[in-house]
Parts: C-alpha cells; structure tokens; sequence
C-alpha cells in the first residue's frame, strides 16, 4: 500500500477535543501522482482552549477556538481549508479579541512558515482586519506579521492591547480613526531584548481625537513605532510622528517629533486661527469671549523632566463685551535640576508665563514651581508600575503685574 489512513479519530487533551472523519498519510511513492502526501477530511472541534497548547515559540497564547477543517495538500506545501474562530485570543499576554478567517479562505504552510489571506478581527470597540498575516519559524523563534487595516479603531482599545492601558504617559489622549499599518513582529534575533521587538509603520485617517479635554476632528498622521524593551513601555520605545494634522472649529492644528530610548522627546506642534469659541476649555469656563488663537510650541525632555517653549498670540479678543484687541502670551517650562536617574524624584518644573496686553502698557509675569509626588499604576497585564505626576496642591507661585503708561479702567467697571 502507498498509504495508511485512520476513519473516526478522536483526540482529547486539558479542556480540548478534535475529531476527523478520515486521515490519511501517504507512505509510499504513488507512481500515478494522484494521491497527496496528506489528506484530512471532516476535522471539527467545538473548542481548542489554546492554554492547553501552552506555547507558541516560548510566547503564551490563549483563547478559545473552534474550526472546520479539511487538508489534502503534500507535505512541503500544506494548504488547510475551511473555518475558524478564536474567541478572546491572546499573545504573550496582549488580547487581541476575536479573530476568524472569512468562508472559503484558508491557510498555507510552506516548511516552516504559514500564511493566510485575510483575518478578521474585533477587539472591544474596534474592528480591524489583517492582509497577507504570516508566522515564519525558519530563521528565528519567530517571525510575525500582517498589513492590518481598521475602519474604526478606537485609542483606549489599542491601549488595552498593549497594556498602555492607565499609564499615565497616554492617558490624555483618546479618539478613534482610520488606520492602515503594517505590523511585525521578531523573537530570538540576536542582540534583541529577550521579549523581542516590534514595528509598526501607522497611516491614521479621519480621526477624531481628544487630547487635554480638546476635541479636535478631521485628524490625519503617519506615525512610526519601534518596540525595543517591552518591559519599560514607552521609554523602551522609539517613535516617530512624520506628521500630524487636524481640525479645530475652521482653525488648523498641526505636529511632528519624535521620542527616543528613555522617553527623550522632540516635538513642535502649532495651531493656526483658531476661534475661541471653539476651544473646550474656553465654552467650560462659560465667560463671553471671542476672538482667535494661535500657537507654536517645542518639546523636549522627558515626560517627568519636560521642557517646553511656547508662543501663543491671540487676536481680536473681546472679554465680557470688553475690547482688548491682540494679546501675547509667552509660556515656558524648564525643570530646575539635573534629570532624574533610576526611580528617583523628578526635579521641580518651573513654569514662567508672560502676558503683554494692550499695545504692550499691561504685563502680568508670573512663575509656578511644581513638585513631583509618587504615583502607582497597574497596566493590563497586572504588572504595577511606578511613576511620578505633578502635585500642583504643593505649587507655589509668584506674579507680578505691571503697567506702562495710563489705562482707561472706565470700560472695565461694572454698569451702574
């Protein structure tokens, strides 16, 4: 006989159970070629539990799936069609949701590298699909990756993916968009971290986007991401923002920089013609004003040693009725100290504002000095992280105010 197959297979093992009508192994040379080195008719199993499988390239992977599936490929080249569905999946302990290969798709193993067409995916709020996704065990541990694209990803979901999740780096920020990235994935390259590094090259489209309590629309970026020490999250990352535009009200927004190893950042972001109206912060306050704002700032630093230098104009401003015509504002923050090393207290940051008003005859200056206070965080993956956020309770102040020349208070006092 050129085969041996078996009829009615049943395997279980933990929590799993996997059944097939028919397998059959080619075990000798078929001289008509008509018969394939494998063949699986039939395969069903209502419930893989993917912790009973353990590993997958010394990652932990877990879930729930269930497939039907059928194979009748050679060896060197395996081409499994059918159905799955993954419920909760997740890899080295980031959850990636729901995930299913669509009807009449398929996998293809060619020695040690699998590919499909397309997975799709969901993940709370999100829903994403991923092109072309590949695992590639020919030269490294492993090797992963996938063209993935999202008409609706949200933030605070990718957050809970990679354990970003309350860090207070990105808590700030949140919004949903467009996305279309291409993501990969290495373990066991020499000289990597022994968690491996991930890249991820992001185009975002038509993103609404909340940042400081400001709601911003229309966002557009193109950000890249290098992973290089999983364990110290974002400062063991690398990450470029090539662009950033948005809209605020008829007013424009724009960003660019970049963060390296350690946190260390340099960014200039810049709005142009914005109206107050339509500034969050400004409609909460609930004071009758208008006029337009405009700003460019710089960032550097670290996130708990930053300095910033920013200019910010405002035009046309009135104030309860009140006419003040073009204001200035300068704004810098500076820490008053050597960065912190290891775990220890950030120095204090300095924040100096200066405020010229009324053809330059009135200025306020005035100085903030705010301390660091511990804080304790607990990411998605349960590892509890230290960091450090402003204690503003223990700031302390100093302004002064001026004037040049004589000011017309009348305009100023309440009508009688």
């Amino acid at each position: 006989p050129t085969s041996v197959s078996w009829n009615d297979c049943v395997a279980t093992f933990g929590q799993s159970r996997v059944q097939a009508r028919r397998i059959r192994v080619r075990t000798a040379h078929d001289r008509t070629g008509r018969e394939r080195d494998l063949l699986i008719e039939g395969l069903v199993s209502q419930r893989i539990h993917l912790q009973d499988i353990g590993h997958l390239a010394d990652l932990p992977i877990g879930g729930d799936a269930a497939a039907t599936l059928s194979v009748d490929s050679d060896t060197d080249d395996v081409v499994l069609t059918g159905t799955a569905r993954i419920e909760n999946f997740s890899l080295a302990t980031f959850p990636f949701g729901t995930l299913q290969t669509p009807p009449g798709q398929g996998w293809r193993m060619q020695g040690m590298r699998v590919t499909a067409p397309i997975i799709t995916g969901s993940h709370r709020q999100s829903h994403y699909e991923l092109h072309d996704p590949y695992l590639d065990f020919s030269r490294y541990s492993l090797a992963a990756g996938a063209h993935v694209q999202s008409p609706d990803m949200r933030l605070q979901d990718f957050y809970n993916m990679f354990h970003f999740e309350g860090d207070p780096t990105f808590t700030p920020y949140d919004g949903t968009g467009q996305v279309d990235a291409q993501v990969d994935y290495v373990l066991g390259r020499p000289g990597d971290d022994r968690d491996g590094v991930m890249t991820v090259d992001a185009r975002i489209h038509h993103a609404q986007v909340l940042a400081f309590g400001e709601r911003l629309t229309e966002g557009d970026a193109h950000v890249a991401y290098s992973w290089l020490r999983r364990r110290d999250g974002v400062r063991g990352a690398r990450i470029s923002v090539e662009h950033f535009t948005a809209r605020k009200g008829v007013g424009a927004v724009d960003a660019s920089g970049w963060m390296d190893l350690g946190a260390r950042m340099h960014f200039v972001a810049g709005a142009r013609d914005i109206p107050l109206g339509a500034v969050d912060m400004v409609r909460a306050a609930d004071v009758p004003v208008s006029g337009t704002v405009s700003a460019l700032f710089t960032v550097e630093g670290t996130p708990d040693a930053p300095r910033y230098d920013g200019d910010v104009q405002l035009d046309n401003l009135v104030v309860i009725g009140r006419p003040l015509g073009g204001v200035s504002i300068d704004l810098t923050q500076t820490p008053e100290g050597a960065p912190a090393r290891g775990d220890e207290r950030p120095p204090v940051g300095r924040i100096d504002v200066g405020v010229r008003a009324l053809a330059e005859r009135l200025r306020l200056d005035a100085s903030l000095h705010v301390p660091w206070a511990s804080s304790r965080w607990r990411d998605g993956g349960g590892v509890e992280h230290t960091t450090w956020e402003r204690a503003w309770g223990r700031s302390v102040a100093t302004a002064s105010l001026s004037t040049r020349g004589r000011l017309d208070l009348l305009p100023w006092l309440p009508p009688t």
